[in-house]
């Protein structure tokens, strides 16, 4: 090796450059709810297209295809992927969660960016980045200014139970004992006080007169 055509700026941007190609990263993570459309790009310097595959919680250990979780990925089937083609060294994809099978659930996703089809479990020799995705839960907002509405129940007497007051409460005018098909009042009243007296009156009166025409 001739040392005098060694450039020790030249010679570290080429360490730095195998390093990131060889070197699986983990780069920025994009987030969104479940339900939700993603997208996600990535660098792939000097590669026509990149097969993608998800990996996350209660999916296929190998991967599965992110536009159907329900279907592994199979090592060598470039079909089994999502292809996404690289343009000016960059690959976009929008990854829509509602996918051909359901949505997953919410959580931790790994997308896979590989420069072939290869699944996880063949990732050696394969050149990749992962994407970290996390997916939430779509919560529910209520607006503060809906309150509940209360309701005044007023509770009124009834019909019987008025009936029964009243006679209870209610003061009888006179009080009556009725003995056989004659009713007679308890009070005694000044008629009944002198009517024994006018009887006797009476009494003597025709006596008197029975006298004077015996005369």
């Amino acid at each position: 090796m001739n040392l005098k055509n060694f450039h020790p700026v030249r010679f570290s941007g080429l360490i730095m450059f195998f390093s990131i190609m060889l070197i699986p990263a983990a780069v920025m993570g994009f987030s969104g709810y479940v339900g939700d459309t993603i997208e996600i790009s990535g660098a792939a310097p000097g590669a026509d297209y990149v097969y993608l595959f998800l990996y996350g919680p209660n999916l296929a250990s190998n991967g599965v295809n992110p536009e159907d979780i329900s279907s592994e990925v199979v090592s060598g089937d470039g079909s089994s992927f999502a292809k996404v083609s690289v343009r000016n060294n960059v690959w976009t994809y929008k990854w829509d969660t509602k996918t051909g099978s359901g949505t997953p659930d919410a959580g931790t996703y790994f997308i896979y960016a590989v420069d072939r089809p290869a699944g996880k479990k063949d990732l050696s020799g394969a050149e990749y980045a992962v994407k970290t995705v996390e997916l939430k839960r779509p919560s529910v907002q209520v607006d503060p200014k809906i309150t509940e509405k209360q309701t005044e129940i007023e509770i009124l007497p009834s019909l019987e139970e008025d009936e029964t007051k009243d006679l209870s409460e209610k003061p009888l005018e006179n009080n009556y004992s009725v003995t056989g098909t004659n009713a007679s009042s308890t009070k005694d009243s000044p008629l009944g006080l002198f009517m024994p007296l006018i009887a006797v009156l009476i009494s003597c009166l025709i006596i008197c007169k029975v006298v004077i025409n015996r005369k």
